[in-house]
């Protein structure tokens, strides 16, 4: 499946996964730091509605002190005051409304019920007030009913800390809300021991609840001292020290001792009022310091969401930007190079050697491609300096088979003529031998008639003297014969010695182009050694190789074609040379002969020459035949002599023009066997 997808896009597909990886945890971390980024400004009304609401609860918690007192008086004390506590109460009713309105719309679950529920009571407010005003409800149930407003509204306080995901603001608000609930429980024991005052003593009930009121709040500063940072406990120890709350704590031992009893000493309900305020608003400070903590805690929240929001994105961008870049880079340094080598690799296949291999300086996998690469340029290089090498000993061979030919043609038409020559001259030397033996004959047998007759020479002198005439013009004859037999012979033998030369030179060449065949074969090897190394390495290189690959199986081939054509020259060479050996045997022989054939006829010529001499001393003796018979016999025996002497040599003349004429065409054989064989090498 992947071979048929280039590396660029291998490498892309690998690189994917890696980088959707890193992008997924990137976007999950900016996921995460966005959500915490949204709680935070989600938190922000939340927290805005904290303050709004702890504010709204006091207002009500001063609200319900001084309606008890009211109440308790019988309207003789607080009104004044009641009514601008109330003033104040409905200013944070107000803003606390649009805070439960936003809770109760964009809350959840319990939340969104204890802020209906909130605002629902607020709404009997009024009708509450209208009571209290008119006298018209027991002090407890005035209390009671603004007690559950305020309950309501704490209720809807602590579900806000559950809205919270950091534990850190989840802290602070759990916080904010054991300290609203102890501010509660100091609100409900300054109305509670503030009635008690005003009507002069407590109710063993009302005392059991003031002295619960005041452990429960111990109980709520330890929760909120277990969940608040340590500068809301610092803010806390602070704010809870000093004369006012001296004072107060001085007021509560007199309650507890004489509270049942109704012995408050000189303790009236306005100064225990006064002082259980003041203390509530030390209290009222210190949640307004956790509420500007909690806004700070909250802003600090947010911006460092805001700001690892930024540090994160920007930082998975860089280093998506930076992976993505490297895979680039690193993509391109592979596609790039292997593009150029797959380039100029095209172009070797292409026959374009003058290509620059790059990389082959480098050392790693690329460097080795190309080094590869190089040497497949290189044997390929060598392999055309081969193939030109190859073509020009071609030509050369060819330009040296032509000179061949045309040596081979004008050899075996000189040689033709040679040979042709000397059958004639041969046929003509055995007509002449057998005119020479026919002639001794015939003189034997004149010699012997004379010497038959030498009685009567005298009366045959004019007959001898015509018969000698005779004899010298065929002693002539022959002598001339003899000369040009000789001659002929000269010439054959002049002519063999120079064939000699010839099929020796052409024997000589052979051997030279032997020589050559064996360094075409040299050649051919080192070539068919070179494409295996070319085609081992293409195999090496695999699918980038397979070009080379063919082209070292063409060459491997014409190596072994070249080979297998040089070892059938060297062949047809070798026939040639034993072809030409057994011509240069043939010719020795002939020349052997031809140079007997001379000998002979020259002691022919030497025996005419004499014979001639003979004859004209005959002639000459003749006309001295009266001289005596004895001088004429003895001439007649030395013709006689001559005569068989000239029949003998007639007769080797005649055998040796008859070998000539036989070794004159096993020369014409051999050497048309000769050209036969150079023309179909």
């Amino acid at each position: 499946m992947f071979k048929k997808i280039r590396i660029i896009h291998r490498i892309a597909l690998a690189a994917l996964l890696p980088l959707a990886t890193l992008a997924a945890l990137a976007l999950y971390d900016i996921s995460a730091k966005w959500a915490v980024r949204s709680e935070m400004v989600a938190m922000q009304p939340v927290v805005d509605g904290v303050g709004k609401l702890s504010g709204l609860v006091h207002e009500l918690q001063r609200e319900r002190g001084l309606s008890l007192t009211f109440l308790s008086s019988k309207g003789a004390q607080l009104g004044a005051e009641l009514q601008q506590q109330r003033g104040r109460t409905d200013a944070g009713r107000a803003m606390a409304l649009g805070a439960l309105a936003d809770l109760a719309r964009e809350g959840s679950g319990r939340l969104t019920s204890a802020s209906q529920a909130a605002i629902e009571s607020l709404a009997r407010l009024d009708s509450l007030r209208a009571q209290i005003d008119r006298q018209a409800i027991a002090p407890a149930a005035a209390t009671g009913a603004l007690t559950e407003i305020v309950g309501r509204l704490i209720t809807v306080t602590s579900g806000i800390s559950k809205l919270a995901t950091d534990d850190e603001i989840s802290r602070s608000i759990a916080a904010h809300a054991n300290l609203v609930e102890a501010k509660e429980r100091a609100g409900l024991e300054r109305a509670t021991v503030a009635g008690a005052i005003a009507a002069g003593r407590f109710e063993p009930q009302a005392y059991v609840r003031a002295i619960g009121l005041a452990a429960a709040q111990d109980s709520f500063f330890a929760a909120f001292r277990a969940v608040a940072s340590p500068h809301a406990r610092d803010l806390f120890s602070a704010e809870l020290s000093g004369p006012a709350i001296d004072k107060f704590d001085g007021m509560r031992k007199v309650v507890e001792r004489g509270g049942l009893a109704g012995e408050f000493g000189a303790l009236d309900s306005k100064s225990w009022f006064d002082a259980a305020t003041v203390r509530i608003d030390l209290l009222k400070r210190i949640e307004d310091g956790l509420v500007t903590e909690l806004t700070g805690l909250l802003a600090k929240k947010k911006s460092e969401a805001t700001l690892s929001l930024g540090l994160v994105t920007a930082l998975s961008l860089l280093a998506l930007l930076t992976s993505m870049l490297t895979a680039a880079i690193m993509a391109r340094g592979i596609t790039v190079p292997i593009g150029r080598l797959a380039g100029t690799m095209t172009h070797l296949a292409d026959g374009k050697l003058d290509q620059q291999v790059e990389g082959t300086d480098r050392t790693d996998e690329i460097g080795a491609m190309a080094c590869a690469v190089q040497f497949f340029k290189d044997s390929l290089v060598r392999s055309v300096e081969l193939n030109a090498r190859e073509r020009e000993a071609a030509a050369q061979r060819a330009a040296r088979a032509t000179r061949i030919d045309e040596l081979s043609d004008r050899f075996d038409v000189d040689v033709t003529e040679v040979i042709e020559t000397v059958i004639s001259a041969s046929s003509q030397l055995e007509a002449t031998a057998g005119g020479m033996r026919r002639s001794a004959g015939h003189t034997s047998d004149e010699a012997a008639s004379v010497a038959g007759v030498t009685e009567i020479a005298s009366a045959n002198m004019q007959t001898v003297a015509a018969a000698t005439e005779e004899l010298s013009s065929s002693v002539a004859e022959i002598g001339r014969r003899a000369t040009q037999s000789a001659q002929i012979a000269e010439k054959a033998v002049a002519e063999g010695r120079r064939t000699n030369e010839t099929v020796q030179g052409l024997s000589s060449a052979a051997e030279r182009v032997g020589d050559v065949l064996k360094l075409i074969n040299e050649i051919a090897r080192q070539t068919n050694l070179l494409a295996l190394n070319a085609a081992i390495e293409a195999a090496r290189a695999g699918q980038a190789g397979r070009g080379f690959a063919v082209v070292a199986g063409e060459v491997k081939s014409l190596a072994e074609q070249t080979s297998k054509a040089t070892d059938d020259i060297r062949d047809q060479i070798a026939a040639i040379q034993t072809s030409s050996g057994q011509a240069v045997s043939a010719i020795h022989g002939i020349t052997a002969t031809i140079e007997e054939i001379n000998e002979i006829t020259s002691s022919i010529a030497a025996a005419v020459v004499e014979q001639d001499a003979a004859t004209r001393e005959i002639a000459r003796n003749v006309q001295e035949a009266a001289r005596g018979t004895g001088e004429i016999s003895q001439s007649i025996q030395g013709v006689k002599v001559g005569s068989g002497e000239s029949s003998a040599a007639a007769g080797e003349v005649f055998d040796a023009s008859e070998e000539l004429t036989r070794q004159s065409e096993n020369m014409r054989q051999f050497v048309e066997t000769f050209i036969r064989a150079i023309k179909a090498a």
